[in-house]
C-alpha cells in the first residue's frame, strides 16, 4: 500500500486535489502552520494497493482541519491590594486556547520585559512604592497570545513609624513617614477613641489615656488606587498620675 495525503486546491468544491509534500504515511497530523503553507481546509488521502497484476487506488473521506492560532487574553486579572508592595496576582484560563494547550504564562511590570512563569494562574511579585501596571500573556504551541493588564495602580509604603512621642500620662502624639498616602487609618487598641482616620497627615494628637498603661499602636495606609500598607509600631507606656494630696498634714 501507498499513502498520500492531498488538500483541496479548489475548496469547496473539491474539483481539484493536490499532494502535500513528505505526507505519506498512513496517518498525517497538520502542523500548527498549516494555513500558512497555503492549503486548505479539506483534506483526504488517497491509498494505492498494487500486485503483480497493477494497482488501484480510492480515497479516504475529507476532513477538516482546525486552524491553530495564539491564545486569547487571560481573563478575570486582579491584584491583592493589601501588604504593600508584595503583590499577588491572579487570573483565569482564555476562554479560547487557539488550538493548542496552554504549556505556560507570561507576565511583566511596568513593561520592563517577559517572564515565563508555569501552567499555573498565579503570580507573587514584590514592588516598591509608586506607580506600577501588570500584563499576562498565555503561551501555546504557536506561542504568546494577547495579553491582559491591571492597568496603573499605585503601591503605598509606610517609610517609618507609627512611633509615639510627647507621651505624659494621659496623652501622646504618634507620628509615622509614608509615600502615596492618600488617606490613614491609625489603631490604638485599648484607646475608646481609636481609630482615628484622616487624609494627608502624618502624625496624631491622642488624649484620654489610661496612666501607666501600655499601648501598641497600628497604622493602615491607603493609596489613591485602593492599595493598602499597615504596619505596627513599637509599643509605649503612658506615664504614672501625678500624686494628689487629699488631706492636709495636721499642724
Amino acid at each position: 500500500y501507498a499513502y498520500q495525503w492531498q488538500y483541496d486546491d479548489s475548496y469547496p468544491s473539491g474539483s481539484t486535489w493536490l499532494s502535500i509534500s513528505g505526507a505519506t504515511s498512513s496517518t498525517y497530523s497538520p502542523p500548527s502552520n498549516y494555513f500558512s503553507l497555503g492549503y486548505t481546509a479539506s483534506i483526504r488521502c488517497r491509498v494505492t494497493a498494487t500486485n503483480s497484476g497493477g494497482s488501484t487506488a480510492a480515497y479516504s473521506n475529507t476532513v477538516t482541519p482546525v486552524a491553530i492560532t495564539t491564545p486569547s487574553a487571560p481573563q478575570s486579572l486582579s491584584r491583592s491590594t493589601g501588604n504593600g508592595g508584595s503583590k499577588t496576582f491572579t487570573w483565569s484560563a482564555p476562554s479560547s486556547d487557539g488550538g493548542s494547550a496552554i504549556t505556560s504564562y507570561q507576565y511583566q511590570v511596568d513593561n520592563l520585559g517577559w517572564f515565563t512563569t508555569s501552567s499555573s494562574t498565579s503570580q507573587s511579585v514584590t514592588l516598591a512604592a509608586g506607580s506600577h501596571t501588570f500584563q499576562v500573556r498565555a503561551v501555546n504551541g504557536v506561542g504568546a497570545g494577547t495579553s491582559a493588564s491591571t492597568g496603573s495602580f499605585t503601591v503605598p509604603t509606610i517609610n517609618s513609624g507609627p512611633s509615639a512621642s510627647s507621651v505624659t500620662s494621659s496623652s501622646a502624639t504618634i507620628s509615622w513617614t509614608a509615600s502615596n498616602q492618600s488617606t490613614y487609618s491609625l489603631s490604638i487598641p485599648g484607646d475608646a477613641s481609636s481609630p482615628y482616620t484622616g487624609t494627608t497627615g502624618t502624625s496624631v494628637a491622642i488624649s484620654g489615656l489610661s496612666a501607666s498603661t501600655t499601648y501598641t499602636p497600628t497604622l493602615t495606609i491607603t493609596s489613591s488606587t485602593g492599595d493598602t500598607a499597615t504596619t505596627t509600631g513599637s509599643s509605649f507606656t503612658t506615664l504614672a498620675s501625678i500624686p494628689v494630696i487629699v488631706t492636709a498634714p495636721a499642724v
